[in-house]
């Protein structure tokens, strides 16, 4: 956790620097958001002196207060997945009462917070009442492991009257994300956010949902989720730019390679988490 605490301080001197450097050559930008992920709230420590977490997330807070006088007001927060640790409804009023901590060091409004699903927001408890039905479902949806027939096979899911047991495990989040407009079902596995920019043209923020298969069986050595194509589909428009924003990364991903292809050619922007590692392109 020390090493980890101490990356993670080098990450964000690096963007300080990132910043400071951008804001010599470009004095005002026109948007300007927080990227989040991982936050890991867990029910029983969060808010309480054994909090393993406490010591980073005061640092961040106490980093945060002194970008506004930099630069204004933040235009929105988005945060790719892994809000809870076990996606309990408790774990996700603390972070209720943190994220709206952090809006206001930003001056943002609340209604400008962004939030994507991750597998530590998928509900425990519900999986467990359901693990047999879930893990027969996840398995059949994988197949082969052939991307495209698993992708055919997850959308008659989600049209289908399966889609109910297979979002079952994200109620507590969505419950959670519902005051963010960010709530996810079978019908709408992804939401958008549009914001105009000052050339005239639009940004479009797609929130991706990476977390249907997400479950016990989860592993880093092996592709066995999927965003399914619809998510990956994009509308093209004059003057418009996208950014896309999921937990899970392509490379987790069966469908991985058709999904990275889109995003590389649509999206002017990709936001991750999952990895715990942090890059910028």
């Amino acid at each position: 956790r020390a090493q980890w605490f101490d990356r993670r301080l080098r990450a964000m001197e690096f963007r300080h620097l990132l910043h400071t450097h951008y804001s010599r050559m470009h004095p005002s930008a026109d948007l300007t958001f927080l990227h989040l992920s991982d936050i890991h709230f867990r029910k029983g420590l969060s808010g309480t002196p054994n909090d393993p977490d406490n010591e980073i997330r005061n640092g961040l807070e106490f980093d945060l207060r002194r970008l506004v006088p930099q630069f204004g007001s933040f235009s929105g927060i988005i945060i790719t997945g892994d809000v809870a640790w076990s996606g309990h409804k408790k774990e996700y009023d603390f972070a209720t009462a943190w994220i709206q901590r952090i809006a206001e060091h930003l001056r943002c409004s609340m209604s400008a917070v962004m939030v994507i699903p991750g597998n530590h927001d998928v509900d425990r408890v519900a999986l467990a009442k359901n693990e047999s039905k879930i893990a027969d479902l996840q398995k059949k949806l994988l197949g082969n492991d052939d991307a495209p027939k698993a992708d055919a096979r997850l959308t008659g899911v989600l049209i289908g009257k399966d889609g109910k047991l297979l979002a079952a495990p994200v109620g507590p989040y969505n419950k959670f994300a519902k005051r963010f407009e960010c709530d996810i079902t079978p019908a709408n596995p992804y939401w958008q956010r549009l914001f105009k920019l000052g050339d005239g043209t639009s940004l479009i923020v797609r929130g991706i949902t990476s977390t249907w298969l997400s479950g016990p069986r989860d592993s880093e050595k092996i592709r066995r989720l999927l965003y399914g194509s619809g998510q990956y589909t994009f509308e093209k428009m004059d003057r418009t730019h996208y950014v896309a924003a999921a937990h899970h990364p392509p490379q987790n991903m069966l469908d991985g390679d058709e999904a990275g292809q889109a995003f590389d050619h649509h999206c002017r922007l990709q936001l991750f988490g999952h990895k715990h590692m942090q890059w910028i392109s």
